[in-house]
């Protein structure tokens, strides 16, 4: 699937001013707690969605909807902060005018894998000026926390780009499990200690 030029550039104008106004919105909302939240974004590749619906294909899937052509990441100081950012940007959604909220699959309470937790939010394209692209693409929001962010980037590096590479996948996975749970536990810490200071 391609993406023709006045598509990706409809896709960038509504993600930059998508990225300015959620911004806005999770200053006023959350409290400032170490590290301001950061939304990042990005339009998904050629290759990535290759990649996707290959997956599709081989599970035996026909649909060509790409959920996340479109993806941004939310990232908050802690996992204390996650509950508050996911309820502002299903607000933020609803009042968008642009997008429609599908689905949301929470990662914390139920993981697909043990390297990564994150809260995904599922939205269809409505923006009248888009409908083009809206037949074959959603966009996605994930929100997590800085630390939990770090490991799912050093894991997507190892596990994803670096799959086909040689070496021992095994005893990667072994590091990285001892990484995730330490971090994890450092996140739960950081987000008790800012519960203890509020009381």
């Amino acid at each position: 699937m391609m993406l023709e030029p006045l598509m990706e550039k409809k896709l960038e104008t509504l993600a930059k001013a998508s990225e300015l106004s959620l911004t806005c919105e999770l200053r006023k909302h959350l409290p400032r707690e170490g590290a301001e939240a950061r939304v990042e974004w990005r339009i998904k590749s050629r290759p990535s969605i290759d990649r996707k619906l290959e997956r599709r294909r081989s599970q035996g899937r026909s649909d060509t909807f790409v959920n996340d052509l479109l993806g941004f990441r939310i990232i908050v100081s802690h996992v204390g902060l996650v509950e508050q950012a996911v309820i502002t940007i299903k607000e933020w959604i609803m009042c968008s005018g642009a997008l429609d909220l599908v689905e949301i699959r929470n990662y914390f309470e139920s993981p697909v894998s043990e390297l990564y937790r994150s809260v995904h939010l599922d939205t269809r394209i409505v923006a009248a000026d888009c409908t083009e692209i809206a037949t074959f693409s959603g966009v996605e929001f994930q929100v997590t926390s800085y630390l939990q962010n770090f490991v799912a980037s050093i894991s997507h590096d190892l596990f994803y780009i670096k799959h086909d590479s040689e070496g021992d996948p095994e005893a990667v996975k072994m590091l990285m499990r001892r990484v995730f749970r330490n971090l994890v536990e450092v996140d739960v810490d950081v987000a008790d200690a800012f519960k203890v200071l509020s009381k």
